[in-house]
């Protein structure tokens, strides 16, 4: 298993494409660190799905738009699997609804940013500190942040920009990282995170 004897964190790794995540990296042996914040049941099927296959996981209730709650998540991990942190995935995000620009007021457009970005951006802020050269940052966003995405929609914008976001703070940090930092788009030989999933399930 390439990933035995690693630590890994998934945020939104509970549900949908973050629990097709968390179980890619059990089956390859890492020790995973599954988070929620809303959907408790679906999360701990999928830390159960992990146990009963011989994998080690537990589960961590954060909430990933606060910056206090990732280093709880990240102490949390220390205290069950070690100091170090191998691997952090940032899957928490989503569309939230379809506005356009008359449409959104700065709530609304505040809390698209909060979910899609500041997510990824708290939960590095707490993990990197504690991942070395050899560690894995992998950030989830969407293909709608290079070019609308393929069915784009009048409304889309707002996690357009959100995405966008998200590719430019990865670019940002993998230059300052000693270690591997990606943005899973659909540029550059990316992927996007539908794709992604299908490669893991």
């Amino acid at each position: 298993m390439k990933l035995a004897g690693k630590t890994a964190i998934v945020v939104g790794g509970g549900r949908d494409i973050g629990r097709s995540v968390s179980i890619a990296l059990a089956r390859e042996g890492a020790k995973v660190v599954v988070n929620f914040n809303n959907d408790a049941t679906a999360a701990q099927a999928t830390v159960d799905d992990i146990t009963k296959a011989g994998g080690d996981a537990i589960l961590v209730k954060a909430d990933a738009t606060k910056l206090d709650d990732m280093h709880a998540l990240v102490k949390a991990a220390q205290a069950a699997f070690g100091d170090q942190i191998d691997i952090l995935a940032t899957v928490a995000g989503g569309m939230v609804a379809r506005k356009t620009l008359d449409e959104m007021d700065e709530e609304f457009f505040d809390w698209v940013m909060r979910l899609n970005v500041h997510s990824a951006f708290f939960a590095m802020k707490a993990a990197v500190p504690h991942m070395t050269a050899g560690a894995s940052v992998i950030n989830f966003s969407s293909q709608a942040g290079r070019d609308g995405g393929a069915e784009r929609e009048e409304g889309d914008g707002n996690v357009e920009e959100a995405a966008a976001s998200d590719a430019k703070l990865s670019d940002q940090s993998s230059s300052e990282a000693a270690f591997r930092l990606a943005d899973t788009d659909e540029s550059g030989g990316s992927m996007s995170r539908e794709q992604f999933a299908e490669l893991l399930i």
